[in-house]
């Protein structure tokens, strides 16, 4: 049976016109009964679609079985209050009663007759929406971006007609971190790279480039726009843009920003479109979001919210100059105006009016924005609260949520009885055993927007779970974290997956930035052989199933009796306190673990005997260094593991704090000549783990796409800790266990890289860019070092054995250029994704992740900022080529040519 509504009225203004403490109730009338067309529970509902539908989401794993108001069930029967409103879709609540009447009453009469005829619902349905909006004109459509598509459409019909523009030459212009959906002229105009990676070519003449400036059009920066009207505004049809960003994050602009983008659109004779798709249909406390700046655009599009969730229903709405350039013939749909979702609309439209749904939700957002700041007051959790009427969200400190994410809350709310979501835009990755992932663009911002007809009891009891929720987040640990997050679902991102492809170097893996774990057989390998063999991260470049022993050869172990017995039972200091820790036979399995494997991966091959023995026999009388060598091999396991991005376990935490406290204060007191190699070694090692200390498990996850923190380029600070301890240690001292590796390291010969057209062609670009004159010192420039360094770098191929080359860009920094890369320069952060790119082709698990990454991240900041016609839009190739992601047609026709001449 239907939900059936009781106490109707109470969503009426009574007699003197005020409005009444609650709309109308909403309860189901009983459980529903077991369907042939419905999952019997949650589990099968989930497997099934996930054995079934493609994977382009990653919901919260709950089943939405039956629904009314503000309330869903799953199919066990579990209540929730639901705060995300199928992204205001149903601002009238779930299953409005009045909606459902509507629809089973137009369904048993019509319901399609297609827009080659007439139908009796329809008129009055454009009557309706155009009266209560105040536009002259309406089209009907059925998604929401269809109405997108068809406002670009009719900005450019009306630009060549009225405004005169020349043929093929009208520009609608778009704003960065939009989200107008996913189609092609959605995804043309949009700038985040997963939605448009491996679609294109896109559509000329629409988006945020300004061609002039060659730079995106920012949101709520009106200079940019008049920057961009002054240099096009002939050309220019269309401004796109909505009042506020929702999938960004909920971001509201500055109170005059749309004020002044009509001025300019005015100026320029350009019209000004919102998108109100969210924002729309008294969602924001206003009727429509453009009303709070006072001004009236040329075209606005609806969709969700006006059928309430019962019916796909969307429309542009314009003044009749503008919409009646679209003749009969040029732009349609079969179901646009289908009298079944104009009856539904029809009514959706009238239960705002009734229900008074737009002072509802500014009275009500008011009140849920106060127990915000109540709650922010007691939690510094939340950083920021944000919105407008009943569309609000929160940023989350995750620094302040004990290891967890903005995720792992959203699921503590869904198992307290709270649904509420992430900024997201989804993007098609495929998971192992076929779980999809999403891509989080902002993921410590989580969206709150229940449906408008919430009461304020809900209000509160939704404020109550926040609180809880926050409350128990840092603390959330064993078997109830197990519980509250299951496997698969804890800080979800993309990026966690596996490779199911059956062939090597698979795309997949190169486009997401994931560890490529192919072992050659066809199967996903997840452990690293004792032969040497890699699972590390593999790109283009590098061949499948390389291994150690074909860059170097090794010497046979030494059997472990004879090395770790001794170690057995042993006890190590700890910081700061008396007690000590006990070596037991599974720490030896790690001392083999760390010999036999993780020095494989290290270091250079010069290095590997030290590491092999000598480190491990100094580790016996230095308790730092063992403790530094678990927490390095603990390390590995875990990124060998079934889940690499997972938190560190509580031994590789305990190991890593005792390791470097223990470290930290030997190096603030003399250190003693005994000490100077072990001291060399724990710096060696921390330096690893530090750069393979990387939080982010994407793109926009890393530096310095991330929101700013206090760890920011930790690495960096650390490469100063070691110049300090190099000077103290002095391993190049005659007596240094270090000293034979050094003197090998400046005789060799460094193995020479193959000639890479591509990459060469890119030269002259940077050493312009940068003003590089390798006769000169470069005193003052801070560039010079950087580039010089670089540039040498492009002809040796980064190996086992050259790898200090490399690590010598950060050993000569200069420390100008440093706080450039702190102030995020362009020409800085280019520099420092060339010098990740050289290195991607060196499969070392402890540097890859960082520098593929990081090196992704830069590439996709630069790209928001620089076209490709620039010189650093250009020296983006090489490093996006290393990545993953896309280059430019010249850039990819020499590579292409390279490996055709190789290949011959």
């Amino acid at each position: 049976m239907a939900p059936m509504a009781i106490d109707e009225t109470n969503g009426h203004a009574n007699g003197n016109g005020t409005l009444n403490a609650k709309a109308a109730s909403f309860t189901p009338s009983q459980q529903t009964s077991p369907s042939a067309y419905h999952a019997q529970d949650s589990q099968s509902a989930m497997a099934t679609e996930a054995a079934h539908a493609a994977h382009n989401y990653h919901p919260l794993p709950i089943v939405f079985a039956r629904a009314s108001g503000c309330s869903v069930w799953d199919p066990e029967d579990k209540h929730y209050l639901d705060f995300l409103s199928a992204y205001s879709a149903v601002n009238q609540g779930h299953c409005h009663p009045k909606l459902i009447q509507a629809l089973t009453e137009q369904a048993g009469r019509l319901t399609l007759s297609s827009r080659a005829f007439y139908n009796d619902v329809f008129p009055k349905f454009a009557e309706k929406i155009t009266k209560m909006t105040g536009f002259d004109m309406v089209l009907p459509m059925n998604t929401g971006a269809e109405a997108v598509e068809t406002a670009v459409k009719i900005a450019r019909k009306w630009g060549y007609k009225v405004k005169k523009i020349p043929q093929d030459k009208a520009l609608v212009f778009s704003v960065q971190e939009n989200f107008h959906g996913r189609t092609f002229a959605a995804i043309t105009m949009s700038t985040d790279p997963e939605s448009r990676d491996n679609y294109g070519p896109y559509l000329p003449g629409v988006g945020c480039v300004c061609p002039a400036t060659k730079k995106a059009i920012p949101y709520n920066d009106i200079k940019a726009v008049e920057e961009a009207f002054e240099a096009h505004g002939k050309e220019t049809a269309g401004f796109l843009v909505e009042p506020i960003q929702g999938e960004a994050g909920i971001v509201v602009p500055d109170e005059d920003y749309l004020k002044r983008v009509r001025e300019l659109c005015d100026k320029h004779n350009v019209l000004l479109i919102c998108d109100e798709i969210q924002t729309g249909i008294a969602r924001t406390g206003r009727l429509l979001c453009y009303e709070w700046s006072g001004i009236k655009p040329d075209m606005v599009l609806l969709g969700k919210a006006i059928s309430g969730g019962m019916y796909p229903v969307s429309c542009v709405l314009g003044g009749r100059d503008v919409m009646l350039t679209i003749e009969p013939g040029t732009h349609g749909s079969t179901y646009g105006g289908n009298p079944l979702g104009s009856a539904v609309a029809i009514k959706a439209l009238e239960i705002v009016e009734e229900e008074q749904l737009v002072e509802r939700a500014q009275r009500l957002g008011e009140l849920f924005r106060q127990g915000l700041r109540d709650i922010q007051s007691r939690d510094p959790m939340i950083t920021t609260i944000r919105g407008k009427g009943l569309l609000n969200a929160i940023v989350i400190d995750e620094s302040k949520t004990g290891g967890h994410s903005a995720w792992d809350l959203c699921m503590l709310m869904k198992e307290k009885g709270l649904l509420v979501g992430r900024a997201l835009k989804i993007a098609h990755v495929q998971g192992a055993n076929a779980s999809p992932q999403a891509k989080p663009t902002h993921q410590n911002i989580i969206r709150l927007a229940p449906p408008l007809v919430i009461t304020e009891e809900q209000i509160q009891t939704a404020l109550n779970i926040i609180e809880e929720a926050m409350k128990e987040l840092p603390r959330l640990k064993g078997k109830k974290e197990a519980e509250v997050l299951p496997q698969g679902e804890k800080s979800v991102s993309i990026g966690r997956v596996k490779c199911d492809e059956a062939r090597p170097e698979c795309s997949k893996c190169q486009a997401y930035g994931v560890s490529c774990n192919y072992d050659g057989q066809g199967q996903a390998s997840n452990e690293l052989h004792h032969s040497g063999e890699t699972t590390f991260a593999v790109d283009s470049s590098t061949p499948s199933g390389v291994t150690f022993t074909d860059v170097f050869p090794l010497p046979p172990p030494t059997p472990p009796s004879e090395l770790f017995l001794n170690m057995l039972h042993r006890r190590l200091a700890l910081h700061d306190t008396e007690m000590t820790y006990r070596i037991t036979e599974q720490d030896l399995d790690m001392f083999r673990r760390f010999r036999e494997r993780t020095v494989l991966t290290i270091g250079t091959a010069q290095t590997i005997h030290i590491y092999r023995n000598a480190i491990v026999t100094l580790g016996w009388g230095h308790s730092y260094l063992t403790h530094v060598m678990f927490a390095m091999t603990l390390m590995h396991d875990r990124y060998l593991s079934d889940d690499p991005w997972g938190q560190p376990s509580n031994a590789e935490t305990f190991h890593h704090y005792h390791g470097t406290a223990i470290f930290n204060s030997m190096l603030s007191k003399p250190i003693a000549h005994e000490e100077k190699d072990a001291m060399w070694a724990a710096a060696a090692l921390l330096g690893a783990i530090t750069l393979a200390s990387l939080d982010a498990t994407n793109a926009e996850e890393s530096w310095p796409l991330s929101p700013p923190s206090q760890t920011d380029l930790d690495w960096l600070r650390m490469s100063d800790g070691k110049k300090e301890v190099w000077r103290l240690a002095d391993p190049m001292r005659k007596d240094s266990i270090w000293l034979p590796a050094f003197q090998h390291k400046a005789t060799e010969e460094p193995t020479p890289r193959s000639r890479r057209p591509e990459l060469e062609s890119l030269v002259p670009y940077l050493i312009k860019l940068n003003n590089f004159d390798e006769t000169a010192k470069g005193d003052g420039d801070p560039y010079h070092t950087a580039t010089s360094i670089i540039v040498g770098l492009l002809s040796i191929r980064c190996t086992h054995s050259t790898i200090l080359y490399f690590l010598s860009f950060i050993g000569h920094m200069d420390p100008a250029y440093r706080e450039l890369l702190h102030q995020k320069d362009p020409k800085a952060i280019l520099l420092l994704a060339w010098w990740y790119a050289t290195m991607l082709d060196y499969p070392a698990w402890w540097l890859q992740r960082r520098a593929l990454l990081e090196c992704k991240a830069i590439c996709i900041a630069l790209h928001r900022q620089f076209v490709p016609y620039t010189e650093i839009g250009k020296l983006l190739n090489f490093p996006k080529s290393k990545c993953g992601l896309p280059v430019s047609s010249e850039y990819a026709r020499l590579a292409d040519q390279a490996s055709s001449h190789f290949v011959a």
